[in-house]
Order: structure tokens, then C-alpha cells, then sequence
């Protein structure tokens, strides 16, 4: 999720927190590499296997 820079950007004024995350997280969900890219790290291999 780095290069989405979420973390990064504070809230616009006005602009809610629950539905910023919740756009975020839709946006992980619908991102199909990304969730596969999560258990190539070597550190959580073996919840592949």
C-alpha cells in the first residue's frame, strides 16, 4: 500500500475518516496482484503454503 501514499495525506477539510479507509481498503480489496504480493514476502511465505 506504500505507493498509494495514503498514509501521507492528511484529510481534507470536511472530509471523513471512515470513508477515506473505506475507499482504501475497497481499493486493496479490487487489487488482486497486490493482495497476492502481500504473502510472497518471506516473512508470511509459510500462510501460503
Amino acid at each position: 500500500m506504500r505507493h498509494m501514499g495514503t498514509s501521507k495525506k492528511p484529510l481534507k477539510e470536511g472530509e471523513s475518516l471512515k470513508q477515506r479507509v473505506t475507499n482504501d481498503l475497497q481499493r486493496i480489496k479490487n487489487d488482486k496482484p497486490l493482495i497476492k504480493s502481500f504473502f510472497q514476502e518471506s516473512s508470511v511465505s509459510f500462510a501460503s503454503a
